[in-house]
């Protein structure tokens, strides 16, 4: 029987609540966090005891952010394409335009696979509209489209620890994936589902890979993250006081504390409460994750 974590063990970590916080990665060589809120084109940063973060606006929507191996240097998926970022002295460096196949189209989550590269995603604003796409970029061989199956709403990727493994999903069909991924070509194959729920009335939204091998996704309008054993099985559910948590990240000095990002869109006044859109965290959970990875060559 898998364990249980009530939502009143969370705590609120930042309390400016956004519109639809996202893509939350653990910092370890400037020990912060990143995130983003996605239409408001907000990029965050904060310590541990950083009451306000620094924040940075782009003026379009922004759908993840990566580190590099460089400190303070990043790349963020912008709606129109990539960009290297340096948080230091807000230089931009546009890295690609992204070609859309049709208007409307963003760029949503995105992460840096255990070897250098990014893998990121598009899709249409809502999940309607022409079906978005994967890509990889690395800073050697540019822009790859990447042989999986196009999604109205993608999210949940992220890596197995050897690299070997990538997850991903449509949210709109709620069957989070997984396909042998070849860190050095980008190749995927054996696409199969990780884990199927069924007739459910949440979405998965974003995933992170602990040091176990285990998968936490934050079910969108759940209410909580799971984490399922390497093998798909539900091993524990760790509620939430917001309805819609959108990305879990382990993070702290020794990557062991739960963090997650949460959003309030779409829902009405009688609905919210201090959670929604803020950034909340667990204690004490026993779960160990990994280091981020970094875009390197940038």
């Amino acid at each position: 029987m898998q364990n249980s974590t009530d939502a009143n063990t969370a705590k609120l970590w930042q309390a400016t609540r956004h519109e639809l916080g996202e893509s939350l990665i653990w910092d370890e060589r400037i020990q912060s966090f990143w995130w983003v809120d996605i239409h408001a084109g907000g990029l965050f940063r904060a310590a541990l005891d950083d009451g306000v973060p620094a924040s940075w606006q782009f003026g379009e929507a922004l759908g993840f952010v990566a580190l590099t191996d460089v400190p303070h240097r990043l790349v963020l998926g912008l709606a129109s394409g990539l960009v290297l970022f340096d948080s230091i002295n807000a230089k931009q460096t546009r890295l690609v335009t992204m070609p859309h196949a049709a208007p409307g189209m963003r760029i949503n989550d995105g992460r840096c696979d255990r070897h250098g590269n990014l893998v990121f995603s598009t899709m249409s604003e809502g999940g309607k509209g022409h079906p978005g796409s994967f890509w990889r970029f690395s800073a050697r061989n540019g822009m790859q489209a990447l042989d999986l199956p196009p999604p109205a709403i993608p999210n949940s990727i992220c890596f197995s620890p050897d690299g070997l493994l990538l997850y991903f999903t449509d949210s709109t069909l709620k069957v989070i994936q997984v396909c042998d991924y070849d860190p050095s070509t980008g190749a995927v194959s054996s696409i199969r589902a990780f884990v199927d729920p069924g007739v459910v009335p949440w979405e998965p939204d974003g995933s992170c890979v602990d040091a176990d091998g285990c998968v936490l996704n934050a079910l969108w309008g759940g209410g909580r993250i799971v984490r399922y054993d390497p093998a798909g099985r539900l091993d524990r559910i760790i509620h939430s006081p917001a309805h819609q948590p959108t990305c879990p990240c382990l993070g702290g000095p020794n990557l062991d504390m739960l963090y997650a990002t949460t959003a309030r869109i779409g829902l009405d006044s009688k609905q919210t409460s201090n959670a929604d859109g803020a950034i909340l965290f667990w204690a004490d959970q026993g779960l160990k994750g990994l280091p981020e990875g970094r875009v390197v060559g940038l």
